[in-house]
């Protein structure tokens, strides 16, 4: 992806573009080998074990496979459009703020944050006048663009210092918790333990209203 290019107090975004030295999906160099083994990139994520090398395997149960589509949700329909752009329109702010926050919130990130927004802002606005200026674009391919923009300006992991804080809050209360669904019936654990996924989730999605709850009830500072 071309470098964003400063002129004046704006940021401009071009047309994202790919080396022949990568897969054009984020930028990451096409996987050396198959299997599951770690990726192996010059991107500076944090990766673990979900970030696995793809086998390219297309899965079994799909009905038709050149047909399927993973994106559900149609940005080709002006509505949806409207709505995701608004969505993450509003959220760019708090999510600056948890980008600067893992990078310690240093006046050096505060500055790359503001200049991450902008470059965001700008590609959220061509995309409105010229939805396909960068290809079909589909949900998916604009949350990728989101996180090509951290990237571009060094935040490799926005919510670093949020995943540290909730890892060590679940290690505490995780003995209890083992102990808790050792004590239950197959059936009552798998259902708490699907439920247990699903709120998990929910809380992942950060969305705007469940942010606005949760700080209203005091369960974020």
């Amino acid at each position: 992806m071309e470098k964003f290019i400063r002129k004046g107090t704006k940021i401009t975004a071009p047309v994202p573009i790919s080396s022949p030295r990568t897969t054009g999906l984020g930028g990451f160099e096409a996987p050396s080998s198959k299997g599951d083994t770690l990726r192996s990139d010059e991107s500076n994520l944090n990766v673990g074990v979900l970030h696995l090398v793809p086998s390219l395997e297309v899965f079994p149960l799909l009905a038709d496979p050149k047909t399927y589509e993973p994106n559900t949700i149609d940005l080709a329909e002006p509505n949806e459009l409207q709505y995701w752009f608004t969505v993450l329109s509003e959220h760019l702010p708090d999510l600056v703020d948890k980008a600067v926050a893992s990078e310690g919130g240093t006046d050096d990130a505060r500055r790359r944050g503001d200049a991450f927004a902008r470059a965001f802002s700008a590609h959220l606005a061509r995309l409105m006048e010229e939805p396909a200026a960068y290809g079909k674009l589909r949900l998916a391919n604009l949350l990728e663009l989101r996180e090509e923009c951290l990237r571009e300006f060094n935040f490799f992991d926005a919510y670093s210092t949020i995943k540290q804080r909730e890892n060590e809050a679940s290690l505490a209360v995780l003995p209890d918790l083992l102990m808790e669904l050792d004590s239950m019936s197959e059936e009552t654990r798998l259902l708490t333990l699907i439920e247990g996924v699903l709120a998990a989730n929910i809380f992942d999605w950060e969305t705007r209203l469940l942010t606005l709850i949760l700080r209203k009830r005091d369960y974020l500072h």
